[in-house]
């Protein structure tokens, strides 16, 4: 191990010291593969914290739920960048979400974080300038598309939607928003609190 102190906030604290209940609460394809093991938080943070890097280094959390319930990202304040990790969704890629209203409301937050020179998120290239704005209003557009996708095709076969015709739902809204349809398959569960 790296013996480095793990910080996360309370929210998450529970994924993170035991992966197969994260794995068990939102069987995320591929989880095994991004994930290591499990690990002791040391430390939880909230809303607004400092974590001192010392050499006059902080980062500022900022609480962004939606991706999972404890998420977070930091703001590098000397350097004005901000760490977003998975609070952003790339068009076109799966995104992972608990619930997408407060995913949306956490993107718009980081709109408003003030003077940032660069954007760093766990799956897209470093982010400078006007690109910085366009990266969270895609975001935005993103889960609200794929959201509303989600929302007109279960309406227009109303019947209760069990999780094995989440797929068959899937695939109406897969090929809708250009997203695998598995990954859809899940998204419609999220919704629907299945």
């Amino acid at each position: 191990m790296t013996r480095c102190k793990v910080i996360a906030h309370n929210g998450e604290k529970e994924w993170i010291e035991n992966v197969d209940k994260q794995f068990a609460d939102r069987p995320v394809p591929g989880f095994h593969s991004l994930v290591g093991g499990s690990v002791i938080v040391e430390r939880t943070v909230n809303e607004g914290d400092k974590i001192d890097l010392g050499d006059n280094l902080q980062l500022r959390v900022i609480h962004t739920p939606g991706h999972s319930k404890g998420s977070i990202s930091l703001y590098l304040e000397p350097d004005q960048v901000l760490f977003v990790g998975d609070a952003v969704p790339i068009t076109g890629d799966m995104p992972i979400y608990d619930d997408p209203l407060v995913s949306i409301e956490s993107i718009k937050k980081l709109k408003i974080v003030n003077k940032v020179n660069v954007l760093l998120s766990s799956w897209d290239e470093p982010r400078t300038g006007s690109s910085i704005g366009t990266v969270l209003q895609d975001g935005v557009q993103y889960i609200q598309r794929l959201h509303n996708t989600v929302i007109e095709v279960v309406k227009a076969d109303p019947q209760p939607v069990a999780p094995v015709a989440a797929y068959g739902v899937g695939h109406g809204v897969g090929h809708g928003v250009g997203v695998a349809v598995i990954a859809v398959a899940i998204l419609i569960l999220i919704a629907l609190g299945l």
